[in-house]
């Protein structure tokens, strides 16, 4: 990927949908419940899967008896969710007008923007996120991801951290993730826990973006390869700066998406200067807002609208005032 940015209108909308981590059991519930359009899609899309594979992705999410206190990671049903959810509200806002001039993916959140951007469409991408899924569950050993909430620099210093993981993804100065087998990643909580380092482990099953879901790659671009992509995309996506790379090997270019490094936060700083576009981040966690807090000009407007906190509702009010009054 090419992670260069230029701003063509100072004014833009720019989308940004989250990846593996950010999910939880009961996410957009509140918006599920109130919300038509948001629910129709949501229907719609669950009906395919149940139809298909027999999994129900809201039976799971919303009406297992599952809490935020259990752990959203079985692979098949939380990147199905994810992507339901992100494309749901996605509609949602476009039923509303709020239409973004860019869409930005972290990692299996660009399979949301290639779905958005015109790439195929959302019952293709199931199909292939389902698949993919069970590709690493029968491919690659378990494993996991943590954020850590220090300086990223650490990283090279402590051995525990390099001889275990490898570095995925460096978010800002004081926010960096690592990836690593479950004993590794055992092994660098103690250490965190016994330096009173802060962290959190994201609800991942598998060391994504590092070498050890290389076991998968193989039976991953099999299935990729039966995609088929339009010659050019509806809307730009942030950090491809050429459809063509897309085109030229699918297969490769999604294997990129979960093996590569997250480069989400040098994306960002490409529009760091910017002072009137806005970010709406369309994850279930507000993640991406909360990174892009940390790196674009103060003065840039940012939404997040589904949180834990289920907040939704609200949040949404808010965001359909605010482009009430947006000049364009």
């Amino acid at each position: 990927m090419n992670n260069e940015f230029v701003v063509n209108h100072k004014k833009d909308i720019v989308f940004m949908f989250s990846g593996q981590g950010s999910q939880y059991y009961g996410m957009a519930y509140n918006l599920y419940k109130e919300n038509v359009i948001f629910k129709e899609w949501m229907d719609r899309l669950d009906a395919y899967i149940t139809q298909k594979y027999k999994l129900s992705i809201i039976e799971e999410l919303y009406y297992s008896g599952k809490t935020m206190l259990d752990t959203f990671d079985r692979l098949v049903y939380s990147s199905s969710a994810i992507f339901m959810i992100e494309y749901s509200l996605y509609q949602l806002l476009n039923q509303l007008d709020i239409k973004p001039a860019y869409i930005l993916g972290e990692s299996m959140g660009l399979f949301t923007c290639l779905t958005i951007a015109g790439a195929m469409e959302p019952e293709v991408m199931i199909d292939f996120i389902i698949n993919e899924a069970y590709v690493f569950e029968e491919k690659c050993e378990k494993g996991g991801m943590i954020a850590i909430l220090d300086d990223y620099r650490i990283y090279r210093n402590f051995s525990c951290l390099y001889n275990n993981s490898e570095l995925v993804s460096i978010n800002a100065e004081n926010h960096f993730i690592v990836s690593g087998k479950e004993a590794g990643i055992q092994i660098i909580k103690d250490f965190l826990i016994a330096n009173k380092i802060a962290y959190f482990k994201l609800p991942v099953l598998y060391a994504f973006h590092s070498n050890h879901i290389d076991a998968a790659a193989k039976e991953y671009k099999k299935i990729a390869d039966m995609l088929l992509l339009p010659d050019s995309l509806k809307i730009k996506i942030l950090g491809i700066k050429d459809e063509r790379i897309i085109n030229s090997c699918i297969s490769e270019f999604l294997w990129e998406v979960v093996r590569g490094k997250v480069k989400t936060a040098e994306i960002l700083a490409g529009i760091k200067e910017a002072e009137e576009i806005v970010l709406v981040d369309l994850g279930p966690s507000g993640t991406l807002a909360n990174i892009a807090k940390k790196i674009v000009n103060p003065k840039v407007n940012i939404f997040s609208i589904i949180t834990p906190f289920q907040g939704e509702i609200k949040n949404l009010k808010n965001l359909k005032a605010f482009f009430a009054n947006y000049n364009y």
